[in-house]
Parts: structure tokens; C-alpha cells; sequence
């Protein structure tokens, strides 16, 4: 009885994702939904299942989207499937909210990186030529409209220096996969809990994003790649490509957590529940003044305990 139904949910969700995927392949702009809602099916079945049954499904999810979409489906599948399994085996060993969107970003980064390969061995892509050319015809374009206004001159050094440093975007293609993996890993999650509370009737819930709290590893671990950044590694060897890449990536978490100690303060201070959602507004508005105090606030928080400090005091 349990395999005639683990086998009935399976075929189920397949062909929910079978029908999902092609849309997002065949459908302009689904795909920016698509990309949040694909992993729920192996949500859902690896939540209910863990995760051996849930490979099974994926292998056969991989053939079928060769079958009924194309090539080119596949990097979504392989993405998908890695990240929702990742979150459904979380799920099925009860562990907390913060916990399963930590081991589904990881991943999405593993999915992300597969896809990567994916795309570079057998569709050809070359990801660092791909934004290169990118970067070059977005300026080419810039050139022909300071051209036509009569301001090429006075911008002309300023662009070549913009686009130097642009240039080196190909070297945070790790920190963009990590920080892309991250956002949807969470947004994905929100989805999939609302999902299964409404169908399965369960009681998914996050811990509230004020009471975030990253490990106080990673605070040393951006004091360290900080360090070793001021000593301006060659970004031409592998070491330097890392710190970079780590300084970006935690640099992020600094912002998350600073983020999560707004929302915890204004908590604590009784404030309208629009201020956190505001100050989130203006900070993204004004970025190069706002970010650096909601990463500091971070670092404060990860390193020296700044809400259990407030929160020991109003008790």
C-alpha cells in the first residue's frame, strides 16, 4: 500500500512538473515565476518520502523533460531538482526554517554550478565570453548616445575606467551563484510552505527573520578574508579569485543579518511595522550610505551579540 501511494504521489508530481516546465520553456516571461515554483514538486515528494525515493523521481523527471521539452530544459531541471531536494529531505528531518533555507541554498549553489558545466560542455555557452560581450555592447551603446549629445569627451575616462572594473564581474560568477542561490532558496520556501500548510495541512512556519541568527564563524570568517583582501591579492590566481568571491558572499550575510537586527529592534521599540519595511526601501534607494551601516549593524550583531544585549536589558 505505502509503494502503490509513494508511487501514485511520484507520477503526480511529475507530470505537474513536466506541465510547469514546459510553460516556463514555451511561455515568454513564466520562467521568472517558474524558476520559484519548479522545485515544489520534489518539495513535496522528498518531504513526504526523503530523499532516496526523491533521486528516483529526479532521474526520471530529467528523461521526461528531454522527452516532452527540449535541451535546453534541462539546465532547470538539474537547478530544481537539487534545490527541492535539498529543502524536502530538511523538511522530512524536521529541521528548523533557517536550517532548510541554508541547506537549500546549498542547493541551488550545487544545481547552479551543474548547470555551469551543463551549459559550457554541451550547449557551448561560455559564460565569461557571454557577459564580456555583454558588457561591451551595453557600452558601445553608452558611446553612440554621449556621441549624440555632445558629452563623449568629458565621460570618456570615467567609462573606460567603469568598464575595467566590469570587466571583472566574470570573476564573481561563485558570488552570484551563491547570493542568487540564497534569495531563492528563501522565496522558494515561503512558497512551498504556504503550499503544503493549504494542501497537506501543516504547520511549515518561519522563525520570524528578526531572530536571525548567523553563526559567529562567519563573522571571523569576513574578518579574515577582509585581512587578507587589504594585502590586494593577484586576482589572476586562484587565491585571489576566492577572497574576492568571499568577501562579496559574506559581505551579504552582513547585510542580511544587519537587515534582520532592524526588523528585531523596531520589534523591541514598538515601531509601526512599515519602518523596518521602509528603512529596507531607502537602504536599497541609497546604497552606498545605507548598506554600510546595515553591514555594520551585521557585523555588530554576528560579533558581539547586539541583540542579546538589548534584549537582556529590556528584560
Amino acid at each position: 500500500m505505502n509503494n502503490s501511494k509513494r508511487v501514485t504521489d511520484g507520477a503526480l508530481l511529475m507530470a505537474i512538473y513536466i506541465v510547469l516546465l514546459i510553460m516556463s520553456v514555451f511561455i515568454p516571461l513564466f520562467i521568472l515565476i517558474g524558476l520559484f515554483i519548479l522545485p515544489i514538486p520534489f518539495i513535496i515528494y522528498a518531504a513526504k518520502y526523503n530523499w532516496k525515493p526523491t533521486l528516483l523521481i529526479i532521474i526520471l523527471s530529467l528523461v521526461l523533460s528531454l522527452m516532452f521539452a527540449t535541451i535546453v530544459s534541462l539546465p532547470l531541471t538539474i537547478l530544481s531538482s537539487l534545490g527541492g531536494l535539498a529543502i524536502g529531505t530538511a523538511l522530512y528531518n524536521k529541521e528548523n526554517s533557517h536550517q532548510v533555507w541554508a541547506k537549500g541554498t546549498l542547493g541551488f549553489i550545487i544545481g547552479m554550478m551543474l548547470v555551469f558545466i551543463f551549459a559550457q560542455l554541451f550547449l557551448g555557452i561560455s559564460w565569461e565570453k557571454e557577459l564580456n560581450t555583454m558588457i561591451d555592447e551595453s557600452f558601445e551603446m553608452t558611446a553612440e548616445i554621449m556621441e549624440q549629445t555632445g558629452t563623449a569627451n568629458q565621460v570618456d575616462e570615467q567609462l573606460t575606467l567603469i568598464k575595467e572594473q566590469m570587466q571583472n564581474l566574470t570573476l564573481l560568477i561563485p558570488a552570484s551563484m551563491t547570493i542568487m542561490s540564497i534569495f531563492l532558496s528563501i522565496i522558494t520556501i515561503f512558497i512551498s510552505y504556504k503550499i503544503m500548510n493549504r494542501i497537506n495541512k501543516e504547520k511549515y512556519k518561519f522563525i520570524p527573520f528578526k531572530n536571525l541568527n548567523l553563526p559567529t564563524s562567519v563573522f571571523w570568517l569576513y574578518f579574515i578574508a577582509i585581512i587578507i583582501s587589504f594585502f590586494n591579492p593577484d586576482t589572476s590566481t586562484s587565491l585571489g579569485v576566492i577572497v574576492i568571491n568571499s568577501v562579496v558572499i559574506l559581505t551579504a550575510l552582513m547585510i542580511i543579518q544587519g537587515y534582520s537586527f532592524v526588523f528585531f529592534y523596531a520589534n523591541e521599540k514598538k515601531w509601526p511595522k512599515a519602518i523596518p519595511i521602509i528603512i529596507v526601501i531607502i537602504s536599497i534607494l541609497i546604497p552606498l550610505i545605507m548598506m554600510l551601516v546595515i553591514r555594520l549593524l551585521g557585523i555588530i550583531d554576528i560579533g558581539f551579540g547586539l541583540k542579546k544585549r538589548i534584549g537582556s536589558q529590556a528584560k
